[in-house]
């Protein structure tokens, strides 16, 4: 099972968060630190709240030397980039980038985006898809469209802000959801947009044993504000820690006082 930890807009455009963020992500051991490649001014001029959304993406929009940097400190840091495209124009120099990028992300807003999605699984060994914004008929058309050709290299993300627990409305419906996506697709996985990662981590307990997804993917934050519309969906390092040890219990925080005393004083 891959963690993704997606910085999302939650780096607020800044190169020492950003910065920070992949260090940190990469100390907790995830698998891969995700970020949003959107364009500011590709916003539909119908999206609610236009002006202020517009603005908000530009201040958090990433360019081409931002990507640069990504790329240096996950080289330094030992822990790969990953990116979510929205439009086929960013997916093509994304693929030419030297050949540094063999998967790529597209957002649950672009499920049925034919044009982006024939663009990347032309161009990229693995794209995920999430699922979050569609409804079952059309995540369905995704394999009708490509069963027996390109359909191997996609990855589908079962996107939900509650995952089927013994607390959830929809356990058996959505139980039946991700055996379809994992039957369907070479790989599969959750974008969790729950509130905290109780109910998560509760479900991963549930199908461990040879039953987990391949991804696991969760919004990243360094510090919680409530300013920021990702907030409330996002975990700190802290919390995400409970992610990136998945199976083993997290220390107490006596067990950890004990650790910092011992670890590191042996030879063997």
């Amino acid at each position: 099972m891959k963690i993704l930890l997606d910085c999302c807009a939650n780096h607020n455009g800044d190169t020492q968060t950003i910065e920070t963020m992949i260090k940190e992500a990469a100390r907790i051991g995830a698998d891969y630190v995700k970020f949003q490649l959107y364009e500011s001014h590709r916003l539909r001029k119908d999206y609610p709240d236009y002006v202020e959304r517009c603005h908000g993406y530009y201040k958090t929009m990433l360019d081409y030397p931002d990507i640069v940097n990504i790329e240096r400190v996950c080289k330094q840091q030992g822990i790969k980039s990953l990116y979510t495209v929205f439009n086929a124009e960013v997916a093509e120099q994304l693929a030419q980038d030297n050949g540094k990028h063999d998967i790529v992300k597209i957002a649950s807003s672009d499920c049925n985006n034919w044009e982006l999605i024939d663009t990347c699984l032309h161009m990229f060994k693995e794209v995920i898809i999430s699922t979050g914004m569609h409804e079952g008929y059309q995540i369905k058309q995704i394999l009708k469209r490509y069963k027996g050709r390109l359909h191997d290299k996609i990855t589908m993300l079962f996107c939900r802000s509650l995952y089927p627990t013994s607390n959830s409305y929809d356990y058996f419906d959505d139980i039946h959801s991700m055996v379809w996506l994992r039957n369907n697709f070479n790989k599969w996985g959750i974008s969790d947009h729950g509130d905290g990662l109780d109910n998560i981590l509760e479900f991963l307990r549930a199908v461990s044993g040879g039953s987990e997804p391949d991804y696991v993917e969760r919004h990243f934050i360094l510090k919680h504000d409530p300013t920021k519309k990702d907030d409330a969906v996002s975990s700190t390092p802290e919390e995400a820690i409970a992610l990136t040890s998945f199976p083993f219990p997290l220390l107490s925080e006596s067990e950890k006082d004990m650790a910092k005393l011992y670890i590191g004083k042996w030879d063997g």
